[in-house]
């Protein structure tokens, strides 16, 4: 590559990630797009400009000069860093190459191209790019990995660089996340490349460790409140005018809530207020918004007029579907009100329709082995606790037990001491060590690793914190299918204006 400016510099390492400063010039200045490739075998990273990248270069201050700032929060970025003793910035008007001081000495040689070696995210892309689904057609590109970059796009008569793969992506969108949790609402959008979230927010510091460990590092432990504000957490250029806004405000006592006739009378009701303030400050083209079904309807509903008066205010169309985990594609029988608003065109949700059947506890269940993560993370029952689930079958609850055995709890409802059902769906997963929820075949609650199979986690998602904090976390998620439904969802509707305004901008 011919680059007519250049230079080099030493930067600190960053627990967030990757972040450093240089003045703006040539191709990667402030509010162009870039997109990187990691390359393991030279443990370098390289940035390049893609005009439909996933990342902007936003800017930073330094004295009376704003300067480009590059700023990678996510997990491949975050281990590629760390794989590296020092770090090394050799920037150039086409290209930034940050490598490790011990392997180069600034620049990469030109005369030994390194190895490139695709994370998952980047050979999705490639695939997208290529039109490519079937096992062999993703052996065609593993092919390309076996050598250089530079060597491949120089043979190539048809480069599949990453700015051209960037381009036969019709469109990456940016989401903010809020009452973002461990994150398992975010993961079906962290694991499509057509979405990038840029900011995620949560008040529990070990819900938060989660989503660092699984999704990025762009996740903020703070205030909700704060979010968005003039004297709060720092507005980045890059979640200024996001596409897509998500999350879930905690509403738990709606049985309470139903007793008032005020919004105001309720403290959760300021959360669902604090969502729709940023939806206003921001203006996402889409906003998608999950709760229990009785957000519909409590407090006369009041709750959800609250949300139309903002959509109203500005602009939105408003949708609403409750939606079961089981009837998309889950182990679980939960329900979610999804509220989906759209500056774009008319709401409308995917069809609930199930091409392999209702799946069941024990397909979940059937999953786990040793090798998950959280495999041992389980509270063992005291005896008189185990010897009252003895009592209980496959389906049923304390009313199996024994009247000499109950306990003289007043709180009893269908979940407690009920035991899952292996060839049926499982009850709503919630805190389920309190009830407690029993295992189908052995008398003990679930582990944290078959929690995460019911709720639909893959086996090397990891939930941090100690033993309570991991199973409130998983308790407090929405079920991975619900989260693709919705992803679907907002999707589609991305989509559609694509396809019927492709010349139009938002305001």
């Amino acid at each position: 590559m011919q680059n007519s400016t250049s230079n080099d510099k030493q930067i600190k390492k960053s627990r967030r990630g990757l972040t450093f400063s240089f003045p703006s010039a040539g191709r990667l200045s402030v509010g162009s797009h870039y997109d990187y490739v990691i390359e393991k075998a030279s443990r370098s990273i390289r940035i390049v400009p893609a005009e439909a990248g996933q990342y902007k270069i936003s800017r930073k201050k330094n004295g009376k000069i704003w300067s480009s700032l590059v700023d990678l929060r996510n997990k491949e970025i975050l281990d590629a860093v760390a794989e590296m003793e020092q770090l090394y910035v050799h920037i150039s008007d086409d290209q930034i190459i940050v490598s490790d001081g011990k392997v180069h000495t600034g620049a990469v040689s030109k005369k030994t191209s390194p190895i490139i070696v695709f994370q998952r995210a980047d050979l999705a892309r490639l695939r997208m790019a290529a039109g490519l689904d079937d096992i062999s057609a993703a052996g065609r590109i593993l092919e390309y990995t076996q050598i250089s970059l530079d060597e491949y796009l120089a043979e190539s008569q048809d480069p599949l660089s990453v700015s051209t793969v960037q381009k036969d992506i019709a469109d990456i969108y940016t989401v903010v996340s809020l009452f973002s949790g461990a994150g398992i609402l975010d993961w079906p959008f962290a694991q499509d490349p057509k979405f990038s979230i840029r900011y995620a927010i949560d008040y529990d510091a070990a819900a938060c460790e989660t989503y660092r460990k699984n999704i990025g590092m762009h996740i903020v432990h703070g205030d909700i409140h704060k979010a968005f504000t003039q004297a709060g957490y720092p507005l980045d250029e890059t979640v200024s005018d996001p596409d897509i806004i998500i999350g879930g405000p905690s509403c738990k006592p709606f049985s309470n809530a139903n007793r008032h006739t005020r919004l105001d009378d309720h403290p959760d009701s300021d959360l669902i207020v604090q969502y729709m303030r940023i939806v206003k400050t921001l203006k996402p083209k889409v906003f998608a918004m999950e709760n229990v079904p009785e957000v519909l309807t409590a407090c006369g509903g009041a709750y959800f007029d609250a949300i139309k008066e903002t959509v109203k205010e500005c602009g939105y169309e408003l949708g609403a579907n409750i939606v079961q985990d089981s009837k998309v594609g889950g182990y679980t029988t939960r329900k979610r009100a999804v509220i989906l608003g759209s500056r774009i065109g008319a709401v409308s949700f995917p069809p609930l329709e199930l091409t392999s059947g209702i799946h069941t506890a024990g397909e979940a269940l059937g999953k786990v082995t040793p090798e998950w993560s959280n495999y041992s993370d389980v509270t063992l029952p005291g005896a008189d606790t185990k010897k009252r689930m003895s009592f209980v079958p496959q389906g049923g609850n304390y009313q199996d037990i024994p009247e000499e055995y109950r306990t003289n709890s007043k709180n009893r409802h269908s979940c407690t001491y009920r035991r899952l059902a292996w060839n049926e769906p499982s009850p709503t997963i919630v805190n389920w060590r309190k009830p407690p929820l029993i295992h189908p075949l052995e008398d003990r609650t679930l582990t944290v690793a078959e929690a995460k199979a019911l709720q639909g986690l893959p086996g090397d998602f990891r939930i941090c914190g100690t033993l309570g904090q991991k199973q409130q976390q998983v308790g407090n998620s929405v079920p991975v299918a619900l989260g693709r439904y919705i992803k679907n969802a907002v999707l589609a509707l991305l989509q559609k204006a694509t396809q019927h305004q492709p010349c139009a901008s938002m305001a």
